[in-house]
């Protein structure tokens, strides 16, 4: 009968909304899992980074009250909805609002770390005596080429805070390396003979035999470096 056609066809057209309106939550909830599943590795870049400032005892501001309350209360709103209408978060603003929170979470966690690190940086890291490298860098030409290729391979891993833990870890094994390296360099000498001394002994041609002073020698022998110097006769 074409009446019982109808009502099978009404029966299929209901089934096929349906699926549709299946489909557009699948979607909806597949959107929502992507953007939770992003603002998630946000948030745990932005504690990464802090972590090992904290750990170290760092000087870290404190995140924002309203900022850590709004993420807090409005993740409680969300949570109590879905409870009672799990479909909820496919629809309405209370899900971007909470996404919106989180991340403005995140971008203050982010700020305490790039506001610490710099102060943090220069407190603990190698200073390096110029006057040291210079005046050794031919007779400790090794050790202070090492010196300054640590230095630089630190100051591109300090631009930015260390993303985590394990990248903390890297650059402070290569300012302890600068550390051990920088101690088998005899101490840099304030006194002017010795001095010119050295400076003229990293040059091409050499210091001039009248720059041996007693008080160049002497400190040579203090310093053990007897062995670093040669003396040749220049046509």
């Amino acid at each position: 009968m074409i009446t019982d056609d109808c009502v099978e066809l009404c029966q299929l057209m209901a089934k096929v909304d349906s699926a549709k309106k299946n489909q557009h939550l699948v979607e909806k909830l597949s959107e929502r899992k992507t953007d939770l599943a992003g603002i998630r590795e946000v948030l745990r870049t932005a504690v990464d980074r802090l972590i090992p400032l904290r750990s170290r005892k760092a000087s870290l501001g404190k995140i924002p009250t309203a900022d850590g309350t709004k993420a807090q209360s409005r993740l409680d709103a969300l949570r109590a909805t879905l409870s009672a209408d799990p479909e909820d978060i496919t629809r309405g603003r209370d899900f971007t609002t909470l996404l919106n929170s989180l991340r403005k979470l995140a971008e203050d966690i982010d700020s305490l770390a790039e506001e610490a690190w710099k102060p943090y940086v220069e407190r603990v890291c190698p200073k390096l005596d110029e006057t040291q490298l210079t005046q050794y860098k031919s007779s400790y030409s090794t050790t202070v080429e090492d010196i300054r290729r640590l230095d630089g391979e630190a100051k591109r891993l300090y631009k930015v805070p260390a993303r985590n833990e394990e990248s903390m870890t890297a650059l402070e094994q290569k300012w302890e390396r600068i550390r051990e390296l920088v101690r088998t360099l005899p101490v840099a000498s304030e006194n002017p003979q010795i001095q010119k001394f050295l400076d003229e002994a990293n040059k091409a041609n050499g210091a001039a035999l009248n720059l041996l002073t007693p008080a160049v020698l002497a400190w040579l022998n203090e310093q053990n470096m007897q062995g670093k110097f040669r003396i040749r006769f220049l046509n």
